[in-house]
């Protein structure tokens, strides 16, 4: 299992890393803030049509897969309905579309911020849950769990604060 983390994790940063630096080889200077359109630049509106496809079914895919993950923990762990799990990690992207936001980087900001961020005060407080009622003995343990709360309390204030700038600035 540990090996296929790592893979899991190594893979998509080597293939990431090689189609910047194919983008940046291509295009230079005239590099865009959505790569397709300067890859479409240079290369044609072939290179356009691919690329969208290409991007749509990658960003397609990994919303699908972090929607699924997010719905499951509001779910299983916070216990809530279906319909609420649903809405509940659903509800962020809508927003952000009703409310006008067009910018693919912007919305991409928002998303993240506001998505991750819950995520990481949920997975917080999931180890805290964990530490104080679980029954098993850990294989590995960070610190006692009044150290955790603390170290916790201060990621969950950064969080919250990398947050709130998000919403201010976007």
């Amino acid at each position: 299992l540990k090996k296929a983390i790592l893979w899991g994790s190594v893979i998509p940063v080597i293939i990431y890393s090689f189609f910047a630096l194919a983008v940046i080889g291509v295009t230079g200077i005239s590099t865009t803030e959505i790569a397709t359109i300067g890859l479409g630049k240079v290369l044609g509106k072939g290179m356009v049509l691919f690329g969208n496809v290409f991007a749509i079914f990658a960003m397609m895919t990994s919303f699908l897969v972090v929607g699924l993950g997010q719905k499951s923990v509001f779910y299983y762990d916070y216990k809530m309905s279906n319909f609420l799990s649903w809405l509940f990690t659903f509800s962020i992207p809508l927003v952000a579309l009703l409310l006008g936001m067009r910018g693919f980087t912007k919305n991409m900001a928002l998303v993240g911020a506001v998505s991750e961020g819950l995520v990481g005060v949920m997975v917080i407080t999931m180890y805290w849950r964990a530490k104080r009622l679980g029954d098993r003995s850990p294989e590995f343990s960070f610190m006692s769990l009044k150290g955790s709360q603390i170290a916790g309390s201060i990621i969950i204030l950064i969080l919250i604060g990398g947050i709130v700038y998000t919403l201010i600035s976007v």
